[in-house]
C-alpha cells in the first residue's frame, strides 16, 4: 500500500515517542518503536521500513551508526533525525549522510505531518522506479514484435543479393546494389566485358 508507510521510531524520549505516535496514528501509518540501534537493525532484518525517526544520541550510540549502517542503506527508507539540541552542524551533518528531514524538538505536528507526505511521495516514487527498472529489464530479456520482424527484414536482405547473385551468375550477369540517384532500375553488369 502506498499511501500507508511502515515507521520505526528509535528514541529512548518519552517527550519524542508521544507526539510522534500520536501524529502518526492518525496518518494510518504501521508503527514499531524501539530503544536502542541493535534492536533498530533486528526490526529492519524482520519487516519493510519506510521511515525512521531517530534521536541524535541514543544508549548504544549515535543516529549516524544507524544511518550508515549497510544493512539501513539495503532498505531505502526514509530517515529523520531529531534533534534536541538545535546544532546547525549537525544539521548539515545529517543532510549529508542522506537524512529526509532534521526536526527540531519539541516536535511540531504540522512538521511531523509535511515529513510523512513527503516520504509517502518518495515511496510512491521509488516504487514506480523499481516497477520502470523491473519492465525494462522484461523487455530486454523478451524480443518484441518489432525485433522479430525487423530480424525477419534482414535475413530477407541478406538472402536477397545471395539469391540475386546465384541467379545472375548462371546467366553471366550481377545486379548492381547502388543504383545511382533517379535510376531506379537495377543495373546489369557484364561478367568478362569491357
Amino acid at each position: 500500500m502506498l499511501n500507508s508507510l511502515n515507521v520505526l521510531i528509535v528514541s529512548e524520549r518519552p517527550d519524542h515517542l508521544r507526539p510522534l505516535i500520536r501524529t502518526l496514528d492518525a496518518s494510518s501509518a504501521r508503527i514499531s518503536a524501539c530503544f536502542t540501534i541493535r534492536h533498530a537493525r533486528e526490526i529492519f532484518s524482520q519487516q519493510p521500513v519506510d521511515l525512521v525517526f531517530s534521536d541524535e544520541h541514543l544508549s548504544d550510540g549515535s543516529y549516524r551508526e544507524l544511518l550508515r549502517s549497510a544493512h539501513f542503506g539495503q532498505h531505502a527508507a526514509s530517515f529523520v533525525l531529531l534533534l534536541h539540541t538545535g546544532e546547525w552542524a549537525e544539521y548539515l551533518d545529517a543532510m549529508r549522510l542522506g537524512a529526509l528531514e532534521v526536526l527540531r524538538c519539541p516536535l511540531q505536528q504540522a512538521e511531523v505531518e509535511a515529513t510523512v507526505h513527503r516520504a509517502i511521495a518518495l515511496k510512491k516514487r521509488s516504487s514506480a522506479a523499481r516497477l520502470t527498472t523491473k519492465a525494462l529489464k522484461a523487455a530486454e530479456g523478451e524480443p518484441t514484435q518489432q525485433d522479430h520482424l525487423f530480424e525477419e527484414l534482414l535475413g530477407l536482405a541478406a538472402a536477397a543479393p545471395a539469391s540475386a547473385g546465384a541467379s545472375a551468375s548462371s546467366t553471366g550477369a550481377a545486379v548492381s546494389a547502388a543504383p545511382k540517384s533517379g535510376d531506379h532500375r537495377p543495373k546489369v553488369v557484364r561478367r568478362g566485358v569491357a
